[in-house]
């Protein structure tokens, strides 16, 4: 109990600290990429999707791994360094439904403008009005999606990283800001492969995962 008042504890401070010390972007290590822009592939709501993964500077590459509601990356993964639980997934703080656009999302401290992690409505909203093609690009495996209006987006192949080691490298999992109502210790993901594209909540919160940001 003692250990989750403190892990509670400091994430108000980080919270606290990213929303009203004047913090930049750079404090934490990361640059908004030259390159990076929103693309427009004309979805109903008008979410924008990057054309880069965070913590890159190129749409093919891979980024940087997080955990969900940390904002910076570490060496290992799991649900003994995961600071929104008691050591284990039984005690993870419950956020709620979305992290998208609060402190708690690391795509809004880096980048942010209006930059944020995809909600799970945003990453179905992607599956149902794009056409998703398995492709390499540059020699990078990934999914391309293509909207209506012809502008397309690149997904590169990413894995997860649990403790230290990178789990299911032929296959995207790409976490939204999204928890799972019905088990607070998982959150919902755009996840894919050569036959299959999807959002489950299966995303196990502790464990890190690659993010593609979203703005509108």
């Amino acid at each position: 109990m003692f250990k989750k008042k403190i892990s509670l504890f400091l994430s108000f401070v980080l919270v606290c600290s990213v929303v009203f010390s004047g913090c930049s972007n750079e404090d934490f290590g990361y640059k908004i990429p030259k390159g990076l822009k929103a693309i427009d592939l004309g979805l109903p709501s008008g979410t924008k999707w990057a054309n880069m993964n965070l913590g890159t500077n190129k749409t093919e590459g891979l980024g940087s791994y997080f955990a969900w509601g940390e904002v910076e990356t570490k060496s290992s993964y799991s649900w003994e360094t995961y600071m929104h639980c008691d050591g284990n997934k039984e005690n993870c703080f419950n956020f709620g439904e979305s992290i998208s656009g609060t402190g708690f999302d690391v795509a809004k401290t880096i980048w942010g403008g209006k930059w944020q992690m995809p909600t799970k409505e945003q990453a179905d909203e992607l599956l149902r009005y794009c056409t998703a093609t398995w492709t390499t690009s540059k020699g990078v495996d990934g999914m391309k999606f293509k909207g209506k209006n012809g502008k397309t987006i690149f997904l590169p192949v990413t894995g997860y990283r649990v403790a230290n080691d990178t789990i299911t490298k032929s296959q995207g999992y790409y976490v939204t800001g999204s928890q799972n109502p019905d088990s607070i210790n998982l959150v919902y993901e755009l996840h894919f492969h050569k036959r299959k594209t999807e959002t489950d909540g299966k995303a196990n919160r502790g464990y890190g995962f690659i993010i593609r940001p979203v703005m509108k």
